[in-house]
């Protein structure tokens, strides 16, 4: 009981300073990111809204390490400045514990599953749309990462991963 109202004390001290932070302008943000697997990101703007992200997520054959440029836009100027057109480019290391081959030419057969790990190089790039919240310290976005693989067992591998992002900004 005594760390419930601990936790509920925390809890509304955390609300109640994020009722009383600015949010349209932000350098730093954290990012939970949902999508097929999940992931964290660190973003820092370093002016003219261009910056960099180092995002680390967890799917369920991989984990993979990414660092990305990114440039921010208004998406919607003349609408709304809450909505910002996000891309950028990059590279990641992904580290695969099994994979899967599919036979596009027998569609209806199982795909073969390889217990064997490796290490994976790439480039990315990075297109999303995001939502700012302009009375509180938070973010939305949705993010689409096509990835281009070098090495590994079929020497090139094609990934779009998307996903949801929750921020908080400061």
């Amino acid at each position: 009981m005594r760390s419930l109202i601990i936790i509920a004390i925390l809890v509304s001290q955390i609300v109640v300073s994020a009722n009383s932070v600015q949010a349209q302008d932000y350098e730093h943000a954290f990012k939970l990111r949902v999508g097929p697997g999940l992931g964290f990101a660190y973003k820092r703007l370093t002016g003219f809204e261009k910056g960099y992200e180092l995002a680390w997520e967890e799917h369920k054959s991989s984990h993979t390490i990414s660092l990305l440029r990114v440039h921010q836009s208004p998406a919607f100027p003349t609408w709304s400045d809450k909505w910002f057109f996000i891309y950028g480019y990059g590279g990641h290391l992904s580290s695969y514990r099994y994979y899967t081959i599919y036979n596009p030419f027998r569609p209806f057969d199982k795909p073969r599953e390889y217990n064997k790990s490796f290490l994976s190089p790439g480039i990315d790039g990075y297109v999303g749309l995001e939502h700012r919240f302009l009375k509180h310290p938070f973010t939305f976005s949705v993010d689409f990462y096509p990835r281009m693989e070098f090495f590994g067992p079929g020497y090139f591998r094609l990934n779009i991963v998307s996903g949801f992002g929750l921020a908080y900004v400061f």
